[in-house]
């Protein structure tokens, strides 16, 4: 399969570059680059909606990212809010969370916020990516 790379064109954010065309070993189904693109996008967006209403997920993790597919059109969706609370809604004695997903700040006793939820979409991007959990984390 030939890799080919489309180039933003007018720098607008909305042509994403496509580099090629990976398949799953396991299934061997092929998936566009592109669509993995789509997908930390959308994941993306959710938390922005979440942030901007000033609120912290708490539990966010892979986990909670429901896929839904109808024909060849992805949607995915935060789930599992359960947890989720107002900024300056904090509770220090307790840790919530999925390893490896919690921040290394909260595992220090600190609160959750808004950037721990940005460490987990960092973890959640990783699996995006690669398929695979973070194996390497020391705490």
């Amino acid at each position: 399969i030939k890799a080919y790379s489309i180039n933003n064109i007018d720098n607008s954010g909305k042509i994403l570059q496509i580099y090629g065309i990976s398949q799953n070993p396991n299934t061997k189904d092929h998936i566009m680059v592109l669509q993995y693109a789509e997908v930390s996008s959308n994941i993306i967006n959710g938390l922005k909606e979440i942030h901007q209403k000033q609120m912290v997920h708490r539990d966010f993790h892979i986990g909670n990212i429901l896929f839904k597919e109808i024909h060849l059109f992805t949607s995915n969706y935060i789930s599992n809010m359960g947890l989720c609370g107002e900024i300056g809604n904090i509770d220090n004695t307790k840790i919530y969370g999925v390893m490896p997903y919690v921040a290394f700040e909260v595992l220090r006793g600190k609160p959750y916020t808004q950037a721990a939820d940005i460490y987990n979409l960092g973890m959640i991007m990783y699996f995006v990516a690669t398929g695979r959990q973070d194996s390497f984390r020391i705490t």
